[in-house]
This record gives C-alpha cells, sequence and structure tokens, in this order.
C-alpha cells in the first residue's frame, strides 16, 4: 500500500449487527490498494484526507459513494481524492469482487473508507 494510508472504520448495517473481522477489513484493504492510483496528483490532492462512506449490494457491488467527512487545501483537492477513492473501490470490485462473504452482508452493507494520499496514518 505504497504511498495509500487507508484505514477501514466500519458501520453496521443495524445496531447490535457484528462488523467486518480485522482480517476481512485488511483483506478488503489489500484489494482496494491494488487499485489506488495518485500518479500526477498536485499538491492539494495529496495532501487531502477523505471518508467515503459506500454501500454495498449483496453480491459485493458498490452502489452507492458518499463523501462524508473531508479535510485539505482546497475543495479542487478533495474532489480529485474522492474520485481517486470511488474509482479504485469501483476497479477493485470488477477486478474479481472484493473479499466479502454474502452471508455477512449486515457486517458489511455500509463502510466508511478512510483515505489519506500523503501515506499519513489516517483515524
Amino acid at each position: 500500500m505504497k504511498g495509500l494510508a487507508l484505514k477501514l472504520a466500519l458501520v453496521a448495517s443495524v445496531i447490535g449487527q457484528p462488523v467486518l473481522a480485522e482480517l476481512d477489513q485488511a483483506a478488503l484493504a489489500a484489494k482496494i490498494s491494488q487499485f489506488w492510483s495518485i500518479a500526477g496528483a498536485d499538491a492539494d490532492t495529496l495532501a487531502s484526507r477523505v471518508v467515503v462512506r459506500v454501500t454495498f449490494a449483496q453480491d459485493g457491488k458498490p452502489t452507492d459513494f458518499q463523501l462524508i467527512e473531508a479535510a485539505g487545501p482546497s475543495q479542487a483537492g478533495i474532489d480529485a481524492l474522492f474520485a481517486v477513492a470511488r474509482r479504485a473501490v469501483l476497479r477493485a470490485h470488477a477486478d474479481g469482487g472484493l473479499p466479502l462473504s454474502p452471508a455477512d452482508h449486515d457486517s458489511w452493507r455500509v463502510i466508511d473508507l478512510v483515505f489519506g494520499a500523503n501515506g499519513m496514518p489516517v483515524s
């Protein structure tokens, strides 16, 4: 995951439901990071951080993306980082799917993904 700080913050779809296991979180982050590309990004994009809420269908297909939190020197940089994050998730799904078990859909129906382009640890 060189050049990428990606942390999965999970939001259970139903209160009381278990969240995605740590091992599954790592597998999901690894899959998405394979498609993370910030080549040619400007300084504002590299200095930004976004939290993207992704809603998934039971087959693991991403169905909705929402920018729920962001920080950065400019709106253009934030928008660019959001677009890169969205593309990475879509490309990861298109390349054989994401490592999400249909049986556990309630635990990963909605996932918040935290992306930081400059490699800083994000929380």
